[in-house]
């Protein structure tokens, strides 16, 4: 008797997981993961924009005043090699 309430629990949860999928012939409810077929498997991607140096250059404030000379971090970021905050600017160097 012991063992019926055991396996009846069990049997309950099994039959229940497997009737949880879809209806067979039914696409919508289709419950198999399925990736669609791409006519370009792998799409060309273009090279990221790499800067030829990473020395300073000089660069003109987007703030206007002089021009500085500075190091580049990323963007329109810029680390004048005289210290100081960075600035945003335009390089005038390439």
């Amino acid at each position: 008797m012991k063992t019926s309430w055991v396996l009846i629990p069990v049997l309950l949860a099994t039959a229940g997981c497997a009737t949880v999928g879809g209806v067979p012939g039914d696409p919508q409810s289709d419950s198999s993961f399925s990736v669609p077929a791409s006519p370009d498997p792998a799409p060309a991607m273009s090279a990221p924009v790499q800067q030829e140096s990473f020395g300073p250059r000089l660069v003109q404030s987007a703030a206007g005043g002089l021009p500085a000379l500075a190091i580049p971090l990323g963007g329109s970021l810029y680390q004048p090699v005289t210290g100081g905050l960075p600035v945003i600017g335009i390089p005038l160097t390439p």
